[in-house]
């Protein structure tokens, strides 16, 4: 679930950012979102077999290629259901996050038949499916350095289904982008809803990126990422995949954090994690090594706030006098304070204060995760 800062920030915050079902021990206790007990065998396999799906707004549209994956096993005696979101990326293959795929099943070429389902809606093309899973394709290693993706096989779909493209590198900031998430409702049911969202590679969490990062940030006052949508295909304008909804960041959390070391905020935004297509050679292969990482250090933090003040126009000004806020997409404005109002957080503060934040010794940004399922 990293795919960027190696022991940082891979959604938490003191609960501001909550994985989509992921944690970031780098071991298999990742989980598919919204992982519950589901009773003994016979009830489990009732509960996977009554798994639904539909469109979220009734009259209206939504995509033949987005399915609602359930996933089942069993672990310590006890079996689970879990659930995320899938989109066809061939006639029989599906794309979806790493930490979607069942413990003891993240394996290439592991039999995930009686453990992954997919369920399509109804559409204008065909009617609601449900496709057992074959076999798993690719799972793409749990380390910093790979992202958090993994392809299924699944059975042949009997009605028209549009399998999508993937494009890489092909990001910028302030991008609008859009997914199609699968929702999960009461029980075991769940609904494909569209969801628009920004792209930031200039914000106060992953501070400077470009199209090479791993994980952005996705934002928006339609972007809510809630548990269920781990795997959803985020499309550009053409309707092509350019990355996969990771994780979510609790924003209101994320603001009183902020506020607590007196770091004035905007109401933020909705707001999540996406993994970025990047230049990975294939959704077959290990991302290659040439590719850039995002590492979150002092340095890092340091640069940032030192460009900020040149984008902000307020280059050579006594830092003590100008003051800091997070916006509502998490970029930064810094301007000039014509008052000492004690509720501004001014520059000078704001580093030392961000530095403790994000590397001191309680490391608030790092150890205060919590996933969807809780």
């Amino acid at each position: 679930m990293r795919f960027i800062v190696k022991g940082l920030l891979t959604l938490g915050v003191v609960g501001s950012l909550l994985s989509c079902g992921s944690s970031t021990s780098g071991t298999s206790s990742k989980r598919p979102d919204r992982d519950r007990a589901a009773g003994n065998r016979a009830e489990s396999l009732e509960s996977f077999s009554e798994s639904d799906v539909y469109c979220a707004v009734p009259g209206k549209e939504c995509p033949n290629n987005v399915a609602k994956l359930t996933m089942r096993w069993k672990e310590e005696g006890e079996y689970r259901i879990g659930f995320c979101s899938g989109t066809l990326v061939g006639p029989d293959l599906i794309i979806t996050n790493r930490h979607c795929i069942p413990p003891g099943f993240q394996r290439n070429g592991a039999d995930c038949k009686d453990a992954i389902v997919a369920l399509f809606p109804k559409t204008k093309t065909g009617e609601r499916e449900k496709l057992d899973c074959l076999n798993v394709v690719q799972v793409f290693p749990d380390e910093a350095d790979q992202p958090d993706m993994a392809v299924i096989k699944v059975e042949r779909t009997k009605f028209r289904r549009d399998p999508l493209t993937l494009v890489k590198n092909s990001l910028s900031h302030g991008d609008q982008l859009t997914a199609y998430t699968m929702d999960p409702g009461s029980g075991v049911y769940g609904s494909i809803r569209k969801k628009t969202c920004k792209v930031s590679q200039d914000d106060i969490y992953y501070f400077n990126q470009d199209s090479f990062a791993g994980n952005m940030v996705i934002s928006g006052d339609n972007c809510n990422v809630i548990g269920g949508n781990s795997g959803s295909s985020i499309r550009n304008e053409n309707g092509e995949i350019v990355g996969l909804i990771h994780s979510r960041l609790d924003t209101s959390t994320l603001r009183q954090i902020f506020t607590s070391i007196s770091i004035k905020t905007e109401f933020l935004d909705y707001a999540g994690v996406m993994v970025n297509m990047g230049c990975m050679a294939s959704i077959y292969q290990a991302a290659p090594k040439t590719c850039e990482i995002y590492q979150q250090t002092k340095e890092g933090l340091k640069n940032y706030l030192d460009q900020k003040v040149i984008d902000n126009g307020v280059i050579g000004i006594d830092e003590s006098t100008i003051s800091f806020k997070v916006k509502s997409d998490l970029g930064v404005e810094m301007k000039q304070s014509e008052t000492t109002v004690s509720f501004y957080s001014f520059l000078d503060k704001v580093r030392r204060d961000l530095t403790k934040l994000y590397f001191g010794e309680q490391k608030h940004l790092v150890n205060s995760i919590e996933d969807f399922e809780n």
